[in-house]
């Protein structure tokens, strides 16, 4: 019986909340609309992630769409082939003027997932998803918003003797105001010599595997071994001569602009000084939720 259970919970898939897939050429299936009423904006390549608690996105609105946003709340909807994914409401907490239109930082306030029923929902979050860390709201609120797949990135950083490389996907680029948006733990071992010297170096994460990727995880709140000792190469960026994993296709560097506390998170708000292409790479590694990876298909790595 349990293992019936099981099998029509998690169909053909692991028993895990999230996964890593390979996504070609950044072609997402997913699309993501900010709804003011009933006109809406395509948002799928100008927002993401900033802050666990309280949960925060960062979306930017450019010039010419300045005049749909008129409300202080908002949806976003994340579909699938035109069908409904996700649906959420928002509030704006914070805009940030640019040039050519604004970021906008919203709260979420309420979330709801519609890729499969709420009786199946509960039931994996209820008894297999939550924990001591994340209660039932929070676990479905990473439910939608890994409902749209997230670009993992690799941080860099170093000062002197002092290094560190990360892995994370709370961040966004958006290259047509030259603006490059992280959210980091405020716990995170790094983010006050990132804001005191206000420099980061961000590559991407084609060839690599999971279990390397998840070990740089721990660098979050861990120091690093020697860099000699990391099961990769590196070599040095150009300006500032951060380290760069070998498997990373290309890199920014960045000046931090801004910062801003939002809760569990920092927004670091950055310039992008350089930009490095090393070679060519197709696939790119992203995060999704354990929802819409059933219904999706994409390439587990």
């Amino acid at each position: 019986m349990k293992s019936l259970i099981r099998k029509l919970l998690f169909k053909n898939l692991d028993r895990q909340i999230f996964f890593g897939v390979s996504i070609r050429n950044g072609k997402i299936a997913e699309t993501a609309y900010l709804k003011d009423g009933h006109r809406r904006i395509d948002v799928s390549e100008r927002h993401n992630i900033l802050c666990e608690r309280p949960f925060c996105i960062a979306v930017w609105i450019c010039g010419n769409d300045l005049d749909t946003i008129g409300k202080r709340k908002l949806e976003l909807n994340i579909l699938r082939d035109e069908k409904l994914v996700v649906s959420m409401t928002l509030t704006i907490i914070k805009k940030l003027e640019q040039p050519n239109g604004v970021i906008l930082v919203l709260e979420i306030e309420k979330l709801r997932c519609h890729q499969i029923s709420l009786l199946h929902q509960y039931l994996l979050i209820n008894f297999f998803f939550s924990n001591k860390r994340h209660g039932y709201k929070e676990t479905l609120i990473y439910g939608g918003l890994y409902s749209y797949p997230r670009r993992v990135i690799v941080t860099s950083f170093r000062n002197k003797e002092y290094y560190n490389i990360f892995p994370m996907d709370f961040q966004g680029e958006y290259p047509e105001i030259n603006v490059y948006l992280l959210g980091l733990r405020v716990s995170n071992i790094t983010v006050n010599e990132i804001i005191e010297t206000k420099r980061v170096v961000v590559s991407s994460t084609e060839e690599i595997d999971s279990k390397t990727m998840y070990a740089l995880g721990a660098h979050h709140s861990k120091t690093p071994p020697e860099i000699q000792s990391l099961p990769f190469r590196v070599s040095e960026s150009e300006l500032l001569k951060f380290p760069v994993p070998e498997f990373s296709s290309w890199y920014r560097e960045i000046e931090i602009t801004d910062h801003f506390k939002l809760g569990s998170h920092m927004m670091l708000v950055g310039r992008i000084l350089n930009s490095k292409k090393m070679h060519d790479s197709r696939n790119s590694l992203y995060h999704i939720h354990f929802f819409e990876q059933l219904k999706s298909g994409y390439e587990i790595v």
